[in-house]
């Protein structure tokens, strides 16, 4: 027979500290988000950001992942974490699933456009 120890009233069940333990993740998940935001944009993502735009222009479609990796003259898998960075900072979109998909959004079209950045690529 197992002896189970009697629970103290002000101690929260196993549900409770589930849902406090999901609250705590979406606030910090929450918190990172706003950090991502508001950091700079390096000159790898703001050549990123410059392809993206230049690629969509040139053939009307965005790039690939593969294509971007080639015009930033970058492995593939620093293309796609140029990407996500510039995506959890707001400066692109993607749909999920969803090939060639990568758009500028408005923050991205204003840091893309300002004239005074450190790295404008010729």
């Amino acid at each position: 027979m197992i002896m189970r120890t009697p629970r103290m009233a002000n101690t929260p069940n196993e549900t409770e500290l589930s849902r406090l333990r999901r609250e705590n993740r979406e606030l910090q998940r929450r918190v990172d988000q706003l950090e991502d935001r508001s950091a700079t944009v390096t000159p790898r993502q703001y050549e990123t950001l410059f392809h993206v735009e230049r690629w969509t222009h040139q053939h009307g479609v965005p790039p690939t992942c593969r294509e971007l990796a080639l015009s930033i003259d970058a492995a593939l898998t620093t293309a796609f974490e140029h990407v996500e960075a510039l995506i959890r900072k707001g400066m692109l979109s993607k749909e999920p699933r969803q090939s060639r998909s990568l758009q500028l959004t408005p923050a991205g079209k204003s840091i893309l456009h300002t004239e005074s950045h450190p790295s404008k690529v010729a």
